[in-house]
């Protein structure tokens, strides 16, 4: 894949030309012997690079935890690039509609999209019935997302890439003309993106910048909404010292065995462990509440089976 890489030595993008420029002086000093914590920031159109670079100036840098590394993608053809680079390294897109169609058929399953409509077979977050002619059962609709905050983030937290629509955010905090006067405000829409960088499973972060009539006044939003989920990938793994941690079982008349729930005592997320792979999995505290009284929440009836077979219920 042909990438242009752009670091220090790109006096393009000197941060010399802004008083207030950490975030950018960040942006271009990428370590190529640092292999950890690496952020790839990839731009498919060469204004969608430029618009973002200016953006950033006067934003602060909190960010010595990253090694980010700014792109440009010479070539259409991206997908040899998402899958064998991926694996080893975070991506964030910032592309068009091909691109979100190309890289929405490569992680299908894997993927969350947070858009006002509704998508007919992935999961998606702030959906608005009025806009939605289809409706899965695993999305969260814009009131549901309003109610509780944490579903969304335990589904971000089990997804591998995240595709963002600026049509999810309300006009007024947005300036897209894909957006409506309903949506998810900028201060929602920064806590969400926040949510997915914090995730340890999630790697490839998509934001669709097209925008008919060259409209640029959307790139503040595109630029704060980076910023934030750098913040969450700063601190992605937060909550991995076990002593940070609590332990809740819970009875459950569907079980032969009580079901281990694990809190976060930094970041108050929450998991389960399945129990068969007694892998965790992301969960809320609304669903560890309704388990407490005899209801299992949709988050685990789904892992309760495989394949069309009842797993590790009781009598089964």
């Amino acid at each position: 894949m042909n990438i242009t890489w752009y670091d220090k030595n790109n006096d393009i993008y000197s941060p010399e030309v802004a008083p207030n420029c950490q975030f950018l002086k960040k942006l271009i000093s990428f370590d190529a012997d640092a292999v950890q914590n690496v952020i790839n920031i990839i731009f498919s159109e060469q204004k969608f690079l430029d618009i973002f670079m200016k953006n950033a100036q006067g934003m602060s840098n909190v960010f010595d935890k990253l090694n980010i590394r700014i792109g440009l993608v010479n070539k259409s053809d991206q997908t040899e690039y998402i899958e064998s680079t991926t694996v080893d390294s975070s991506v964030i897109f910032i592309g068009n509609d091909d691109d979100e169609n190309k890289y929405l058929s490569i992680f299908n399953n894997r993927a969350c999209i947070v858009s006002n409509s509704c998508h007919s077979s992935i999961s998606t977050i702030g959906y608005q019935r009025h806009l939605s002619n289809e409706v899965n059962t695993n999305s969260i609709s814009l009131s549901e997302l309003r109610e509780d905050f944490s579903a969304a983030e335990s589904k971000m937290r089990a997804v591998r890439s995240i595709f963002f629509k600026k049509s999810a955010v309300k006009k007024q905090d947005s300036y897209s003309q894909r957006s409506r006067i309903t949506g998810i405000d900028i201060y929602e829409c920064c806590q969400l993106i926040r949510y997915a960088g914090l995730s340890s499973e999630l790697d490839f972060f998509f934001i669709n910048a097209e925008e008919e009539s060259g409209n640029e006044n959307i790139w503040d939003f595109i630029t704060t909404s980076i910023w934030y989920y750098l913040e969450g990938k700063t601190h992605k793994n937060i909550d991995d010292k076990a002593e940070n941690k609590k332990i809740y079982l819970v009875d459950c008349e569907f079980f032969d065995d009580a079901i281990v729930f694990i809190k976060s005592e930094i970041t108050n997320r929450w998991w389960f462990k399945h129990p068969i792979s007694e892998m965790q999995v992301p969960c809320s505290e609304n669903d560890y509440n309704s388990l407490r009284v005899g209801q299992i929440p949709d988050l685990m009836s789904a892992q309760l089976f495989v394949e069309g077979e009842t797993i590790a219920v009781k009598g089964s």
